[in-house]
């Protein structure tokens, strides 16, 4: 069945490769909003420039389409900035969807939520959909929150929880894959903690389970994540294995995300997502050597 889609914050990389997928693989009807003037669509009455923040704008613009689907893809999602930072943070992960969950209720729409493995303390990972929330950062405080919120108040609402990605080609906000590729690319000395763990997840597989969840109208917490739970350096290493690069280059350190407390042992267990969707996962040499095609072999 045909839906209509407002995606917030539709000019990120996760919102535009999210936006190419549902209009390819589905017939859904796609809204924008955007704090950018990016011409999303030739449909002038499908876009809307406006601040996620600017309360009565996104209010009057969901109020006209009447939207069955809201996905939040904005956000604040530096987590040292987070710590110096507080107050934008705050208002980015936390009153944008204080006010999404408000017309959500209103209108009765699905309202779809990215959140983070940060959630949690690392003591004990990876992390099932249903273990309880413990996050060290404000970062991951402020997920925290913004999924409470959500779930306290709606019915029909989705968190999905995501590792830290990788698989979209050099955006303007690189991902740490990107870090290690220009830097082994130009034979710099990369720097990577051996201490902490996660399962880094494939880009594609995202969209692909956001799309599949919106399809099946599923609600509640579904995890995302890669099928490999390595450390940092593990990662890095598999990186200069796939690429091509010099090894001798990548250096163990405890952690390099000064100011702010990371979890140790973080990641998520995503069996849970994997049977309700039927799907399965990227391996990470299987995503690694697909990002290596797409960036470097066409």
């Amino acid at each position: 069945m045909s839906k209509k889609i407002l995606i917030i914050g539709a000019s990120g990389d996760l919102a535009m490769s999210l936006s190419k997928l549902l209009l390819t693989e589905t017939e859904h009807t796609i809204y924008y909003l955007s704090s950018k003037n990016i011409k999303f669509t030739e449909d002038e009455s499908r876009f809307i420039q406006a601040h996620p923040l600017e309360v009565k704008n996104v209010k009057n613009f969901c109020f006209n389409i009447l939207p069955d689907v809201i996905i939040n893809c904005s956000g604040f999602s530096d987590v040292i900035q987070a710590e110096e930072n507080r107050k934008l943070a705050w208002d980015l992960n936390v009153r944008v969807v204080e006010n999404l969950v408000n017309i959500s209720k209103i209108l009765s729409s699905h309202l779809i939520l990215i959140s983070s493995d940060l959630v949690f303390d690392g003591l004990k990972g990876p992390y099932y959909d249903d273990t309880k929330p413990n996050p060290l950062n404000y970062y991951g405080k402020t997920k925290h929150t913004a999924e409470n919120i959500s779930i306290s108040s709606l019915n029909k609402v989705t968190i999905i929880r995501t590792t830290p990605l990788y698989g979209h080609p050099f955006s303007e906000k690189n991902t740490f894959l990107d870090d290690y590729i220009y830097k082994l690319f130009r034979n710099y000395r990369v720097d990577v903690s051996d201490f902490l763990f996660t399962n880094p997840c494939y880009f594609d597989d995202l969209t692909i389970t956001i799309m599949k969840i919106i399809d099946r109208e599923l609600y509640g917490v579904f995890n995302t994540g890669g099928a490999d739970w390595l450390s940092h350096y593990d990662f890095a290493v598999k990186v200069a294995d796939i690429f091509g690069y010099n090894k001798k280059l990548i250096h163990k350190i405890k952690n390099p995300f000064k100011g702010a407390k990371m979890p140790l042992k973080a990641g998520l267990i995503t069996l849970k997502t994997e049977t309700n969707l039927s799907f399965r996962f990227t391996s990470l040499e299987n995503g690694l050597t697909a990002c290596k095609f797409k960036f470097f072999d066409k």
